[in-house]
């Protein structure tokens, strides 16, 4: 007998011992369990599976017949095209689409050489773009530095000016001072010369020599004047200029062993004073 055929009078004994004093209540009949039946269910289950698997494959086959149809149709359709002869025509298209297809690789070829070609170029532009930005920085650093050296110069040539000016009052000065000399020796050359009698004898007897006169020897002077002593990059030089000149151009710079007018410098002393040679003697000359 299954479970499922248990009825619950059979399962009660008829007449049931007493066990204890307590009588139990009997459970409502809504908490009492329903028995379930797995066998059932899995029947159940396993006819569900099988109607969705067949339904499945019905579904399956049914679009492959579509499918079939359909493929039969396509080829039916290129039959006929083949026969019409549109196959021709295809062979010719995919013969004209090939050589497009060339045609733009070898453009693309092309165009990637340019372009190799472009990048080359811009290298070569970048090296020359750098060279020249150090070229301009090597002239900008050349012209300030000669910019420099200009300012330098300028301020050599104003203190040149400066002392030129000076020299030129100094030149001024002596040769005024010449020229005051000058006419003074002639005064002097001017005056009679007063000479002695040879004759006359005294009355004792005695002859009446001429008195001497007395030599006095002129000192050499030289042909220029000194004028100052200039140093210049660690040498030396007399600055002269010809006596009764006062022009700047005139002014020479003699180093020793240079010459002028027959007089050669020897030494030049920071003392102010120039030693010259001239036939043999040597002279010094101060600055004046």
């Amino acid at each position: 007998m299954s479970v499922s055929q248990v009825v619950p009078e059979e399962v009660i004994p008829e007449n049931p011992e007493v066990t204890s004093s307590k009588v139990v209540p009997a459970e409502p009949e809504a908490r009492r369990l329903v028995p379930i039946n797995l066998k059932k269910i899995v029947r159940i289950g396993g006819l569900g599976f099988l109607i969705v698997s067949l339904v499945g494959s019905v579904a399956t086959i049914v679009i492959m017949a579509q499918q079939i149809s359909d493929l039969s149709i396509r080829v039916n359709s290129l039959d006929a095209a083949f026969r019409s002869g549109q196959m021709s025509q295809l062979s010719g298209s995919v013969t004209s689409l090939e050589a497009q297809s060339r045609k733009h690789e070898k453009q693309l070829e092309s165009v990637s050489s340019g372009l190799e070609s472009v990048q080359n170029q811009l290298a070569d532009f970048q090296g020359e773009h750098s060279k020249l930005t150090g070229s301009i920085n090597k002239l900008s650093s050349e012209a300030l530095a000669r910019r420099t050296a200009i300012d330098e110069h300028s301020e050599r040539i104003d203190d040149i000016n400066s002392r030129l000016s000076q020299v030129e009052s100094r030149v001024a000065g002596l040769s005024k001072a010449e020229s005051n000399t000058s006419q003074k020796e002639s005064k002097q050359n001017q005056q009679p010369v007063t000479k002695s009698k040879t004759s006359s004898k005294s009355g004792t007897g005695q002859i009446v020599k001429k008195p001497e006169r007395s030599v006095r020897r002129a000192a050499v002077e030289a042909p220029f004047v000194l004028t100052g002593i200039e140093r210049r990059g660690g040498q030396m030089f007399a600055v002269v200029i010809p006596r009764g000149n006062s022009q700047i151009s005139d002014m020479r710079l003699l180093s020793p062993g240079d010459g002028m007018l027959g007089w050669t410098l020897r030494s030049i002393q920071d003392s102010g004073t120039a030693v010259f040679s001239v036939n043999g003697t040597q002279h010094s000359l101060q600055v004046q």
